[in-house]
């Protein structure tokens, strides 16, 4: 009737939030209310627009609008098992300050992201127990329509997180008999550019 599409349910969707702001400690953000819940809440975010009255906006254009080296993004094919070999996993993992995100749809297909050090994983029901790690579920339990989805968060950065540590192990080894499928991944590198070239 309005021609609307019929099947937009896992279309991106572009999130709205409004409010107004009082006075901003600049020492303590505020975390809990709009705007900066929503854009806390999100974890991969390209571009934020903001309206501001004149007055304001000369008033924070020196503070935000400053020249600052826009990221460099790569396409990277690895599977999920090369992340915790060698140089790249002490390099960017362990020392580095990377974005990582694979391709498919979050919520329907098994997505894979890294940030500050931890890999968070969103599985399946049936990868997640042939994987045999430690995760959490995903959403509502026992909503129709749904299948049932886990979220594995590993925190890589941590110390115990070596080669021979039973844990560790634990996880390469689900990385290499499981998860072991080449995934195409969006790489960004915060700290050095150009230093994925070596």
């Amino acid at each position: 009737m309005l021609g609307f599409p019929l099947d937009t349910k896992h279309e991106s969707k572009c999130i709205v939030t409004h409010g107004t702001m009082g006075h901003i400690d600049p020492k303590q953000p505020p975390t809990k209310r709009k705007p900066f819940a929503s854009l806390l809440n999100q974890h991969f975010i390209q571009k934020v627009e903001v309206i501001l009255p004149e007055w304001l906006y000369e008033i924070v254009k020196d503070g935000f609008f400053t020249d600052r080296a826009k990221p460099t993004y790569s396409r990277v094919i690895l599977p999920l098992g090369a992340l915790l070999e060698g140089e790249f996993f002490n390099e960017y993992i362990k020392r580095g300050n990377i974005l990582m995100l694979s391709e498919w749809r979050t919520g329907v297909d098994k997505v894979y992201s890294l940030r500050e050090g931890i890999l968070t994983l969103y599985l399946d029901k049936a990868s997640y127990e042939r994987a045999g790690i430690v995760g959490k579920p995903d959403g509502v339990k026992g909503k129709r329509g749904t299948k049932p989805r886990w979220i594995v968060e590993i925190n890589l950065r941590l110390p115990s997180m070596l080669h021979g540590k039973r844990g560790f192990d634990r996880i390469v080894y689900a990385f290499k008999n499981v998860l072991n499928i080449p995934v195409t991944w969006l790489f960004c590198d915060l700290g050095v550019p150009g230093r994925l070239n070596r």
